[in-house]
């Protein structure tokens, strides 16, 4: 797990910060800001750990954190974080059920007595948090023996109990397979995004608010780009309270063969905007995947990751300036051992010249990172760190 912040480049916030020696495998990061500083959860795996759920915040030199601990004894995954009145809470899967746990400045404690889970004996399938600034909201997805297939549902904590915000938002309830919730808050309504499909149809992405008496759609259907072959996937939403418009990313595969793209839209005045075209950073060659989005100076930024066949999966970041999509700079690095082409960057060209040289495809010259006399893959484990915004080990 890396971390990095941008002003006007991106910078390091500290070396992969758990387990050196590399026998802990960690995954699905979530970032957020909570109580005047940031914080990341995920979860980790190896032999003894099994599956558990971290988290860190950052003092501005160190993270500093730790196991989150087990609400009933289960393996743990997925989580999301979140500012509530100035205290971090996470929403995270454990086992087969969804679990928010707050931090009391010296422990993580259970909200709740119980899982949120709307029936019992089903499987949760993602979840995402948010907060009026006063409570918590949770949405996630369920399906169980019971339930074939995937309900997406709302609860609030409402000072004492999880207390269940309206039915299932689905807009077929008994024939639609809901996934990938996400949700933010804004104008006093939890707006929920996700994905659902059919038994034979393509998944579709969908947005709702709670009226105060039920799920309404928001906008006139679903945002896909191609409404009959659009395949949808891990949408993101944010909330911009100052202009109280509303932003919504999600990769779409637009049919067999083709590759996936990156896309936001914008709703505002009663009605949903593209914000341009495809985000992708290579609009021909590239396959975006997960998205996520948040708002930043007023204007939305959305992070996603990328990959073209025959190279390494990259994360790129973008933000909207009014007209169009400007990518953040790429991560910099103090060393030069590392920036194998001289541009003044490491990135994925520094990582390929390294992978050409140690294969032989190329004569082992720059990628010599450990000055050793030969090109390995330490050497290219060097190069991909740095391109990540770790620093640059050139001995």
């Amino acid at each position: 797990i890396y971390a990095s912040q941008f002003s006007s480049a991106w910078q390091s916030m500290g070396p992969s910060f758990i387990d050196t020696a590399g026998t802990i495998e960690a995954f699905s990061p979530s970032i957020g800001y909570a109580g005047g500083k940031p914080w990341l959860s995920y979860y980790v795996w190896n032999s003894s750990v099994r599956f558990v759920l971290m988290a860190m915040s950052w003092d501005g030199t160190t993270w500093t954190g730790g196991a989150v601990g087990t609400a009933n004894g289960g393996l743990q995954g997925r989580s999301q974080l979140v500012d509530v009145a100035g205290i971090p809470h996470v929403v995270f899967v454990e086992g087969s059920n969804a679990y928010v746990k707050y931090w009391g400045g010296a422990a993580w404690t259970l909200k709740g007595i119980a899982a949120l889970n709307r029936t019992a004996g089903t499987t949760v399938e993602s979840v995402s948090i948010a907060s009026d600034g006063a409570q918590p909201y949770v949405a996630w997805t369920e399906y169980g023996t019971t339930i074939r297939n995937p309900q997406v549902y709302v609860s609030k904590w409402d000072g004492a109990s999880w207390v269940p915000v309206g039915g299932s938002l689905n807009m077929n309830s008994s024939g639609g397979f809901a996934y990938d919730a996400s949700m933010t808050y804004l104008g006093g309504q939890p707006y929920v995004v996700w994905t659902e499909r059919t038994q034979n149809g393509n998944a579709q992405v969908f947005v709702k608010t709670y009226n105060g008496a039920a799920w309404v759609l928001v906008g006139a259907g679903t945002l896909n780009k191609d409404l009959n072959t659009g395949w949808a996937f891990r949408p993101s939403i944010a909330a911009d309270t100052t202009s109280g418009s509303l932003y919504v990313g999600w990769v779409e595969q637009k049919a067999i063969g083709q590759r996936p793209r990156a896309w936001v839209s914008k709703f505002s005045g009663g009605s949903w905007t593209a914000l341009a075209g495809s985000l992708n950073a290579d609009p021909v060659n590239g396959s975006a995947q997960r998205i996520v989005l948040a708002v930043a100076g007023g204007q939305p930024v959305a992070a996603w990751g990328e990959v073209n066949y025959g190279s390494l999966r990259q994360v790129f970041v973008k933000q909207w300036n009014g007209t169009s999509w400007a990518q953040a700079a790429p991560v910099t690095t103090s060393q030069n051992a590392c920036d194998l082409n001289g541009d003044g960057f490491v990135n994925v060209a520094d990582v390929q010249i390294a992978i050409n040289q140690i294969l032989g495809l190329a004569p082992c010259s720059s990628a010599d990172v450990q000055r050793d006399g030969q090109c390995n893959v330490v050497d290219l484990q060097r190069v991909i760190v740095a391109s990540m915004g770790g620093a640059c080990i050139s001995h």
